[in-house]
């Protein structure tokens, strides 16, 4: 994907009007290789989408299922799973859980490598 840098050249090591290309999207941020030649994250708002590359933003959006689901659920001192408002699931529910949604996206990733 491809974006262009709207602030003030720089500030943050960027170019004002500079197209850049994103890397990764992380947790919303991109990463971009800025003009000290490292690469580091930055917030979107301060950029205009000139190339949309779809792959990085459906990684982008399984990324960030992995991320919920693994902060939708907690384990108490007995290793049992329960959901953030404390109801328990059973075991079938915690195993299929896992099993489904680590399955499925190791699934779609491998699609968009």
């Amino acid at each position: 994907m491809k974006v262009k840098w709207l602030g003030k050249t720089g500030f943050l090591v960027l170019t004002n009007n500079k197209i850049y290309n994103v890397i990764s999207i992380e947790r919303g941020w991109y990463r971009i290789i800025d003009d000290s030649g490292d690469d580091y994250l930055y917030p979107p708002d301060m950029f205009e989408i000139v190339e949309r590359d779809d792959n990085i933003v459906v990684k982008e959006f399984l990324r960030s299922v992995v991320y919920h689901n693994e902060n939708f659920l907690l384990k108490n001192d007995k290793n049992r799973i329960y959901f953030k408002n404390h109801e328990r699931i059973s075991a079938e529910e915690e195993t299929f859980l896992y099993a489904e949604c680590t399955d499925t996206i190791d699934k779609l990733l491998k699609i968009f490598e």
